[in-house]
């Protein structure tokens, strides 16, 4: 069986499993807005309105890959942080998130049942959150092929996204099956995985964050 690697994203660590902390690293340093739930702003009349934010709860980044391709973290990471911020959303503090995937034994789960919004709801209770989302990367595999004229990359990979909503709006699940085939010329300098999954990531993003948030909370 395969280990699965979690990867911390809105945390300011790289976690191996759930107990074992390898190097801090910054991910993406939302701290001072994670605090943040609404914007206060005042229009041009001088009226002050005050805007709620949806909460996001995004989990570890799950991968049955180690090593991952060169740059693919990086990406995976960098269409969370464009896609889910302040003051679009309000990242649900580090703390907290790190409390429900304990609780819910998140890694033994994914490893025995998947990736499933039946998880993801445990996580929402547990936080709070108005949304959770999770990315697993299942399998990248890159091949290169010569011919007499030219030279390929071929790229296979599998990416699960899921992703539940406390007011009852159907969940998103992804199983994401890609096959790619470029000139190797254009990778050279870089992973191919590195540039295609991140895109695939970014298209599943706006599916998860298509909705008309409800002005009260259930």
């Amino acid at each position: 069986m395969k280990k699965l690697i979690m990867s911390f994203v809105l945390c300011m660590a790289v976690v191996v499993g759930i107990s074992s902390v390898t190097n801090a690293a910054v991910i993406y340093d939302n701290r001072k807005e994670a605090d943040k739930s609404n914007i206060t702003y005042t229009d041009k009349s001088g009226n002050t309105k005050v805007i709620e934010l949806p909460t996001v709860a995004v989990l570890p980044v799950l991968s049955d890959i180690d090593p991952l391709p060169n740059g693919v973290y990086a990406g995976v990471v960098e269409i969370l942080e464009k896609n889910i911020s302040y003051p679009k959303f309000a990242p649900v503090p580090e703390g907290k998130v790190i409390d429900a995937v304990q609780q819910v034994n998140l890694e033994q789960e994914v490893t025995k049942n998947g990736l499933t919004p039946a998880l993801l709801n445990k996580v929402q209770k547990l936080t709070g959150a108005d949304i959770v989302v999770a990315v697993h990367l299942k399998r990248i595999q890159e091949t290169f092929l010569g011919t007499q004229n030219t030279d390929y990359a071929n790229l296979d990979f599998k990416m699960d996204v899921v992703a539940v909503y406390s007011w009852g709006k159907k969940p998103v699940e992804m199983r994401i099956s890609s096959r790619s085939q470029t000139e190797y010329a254009t990778v050279s300098k870089t992973s191919y995985a590195a540039e295609e999954v991140p895109r695939e990531l970014d298209r599943a993003m706006d599916n998860v964050l298509k909705f008309e948030k409800p002005k009260t909370k259930k």
